[in-house]
């Protein structure tokens, strides 16, 4: 897939002359988002990079994304469900 967007001709050469690889950096950016806002798994950003899965967490860093461990709250119900499975079975 391909995807185009203007920037202000200014704006473009002052991008430009960091020596910044503006393609590569519009897709890892659009792809991070998208992994961000839980539209793709880490396997299919991997995969959409061209990555693998140690490189991919290294971009994620880059971007300042980290992975949701949840709240103490989630943890301990997950604890209790486990709990109760297991004096079901008893």
């Amino acid at each position: 897939m391909s995807v185009t967007f203007q920037l202000p001709a200014d704006v473009e050469q002052q991008l430009r002359a960091q020596q910044l690889n503006l393609e590569a950096e519009a897709k890892e950016s659009f792809l991070v988002d998208l992994y961000r806002r839980g539209k793709l798994t880490h396997l299919a950003l991997s995969q959409a990079l061209g990555l693998d899965r140690f490189q991919t967490e290294d971009v994620l860093h880059k971007h300042n994304v980290t992975e949701d461990l949840g709240t103490l709250e989630e943890h301990l119900a997950e604890v209790r469900a486990v709990e109760a499975l297991r004096n079901a079975g008893r």
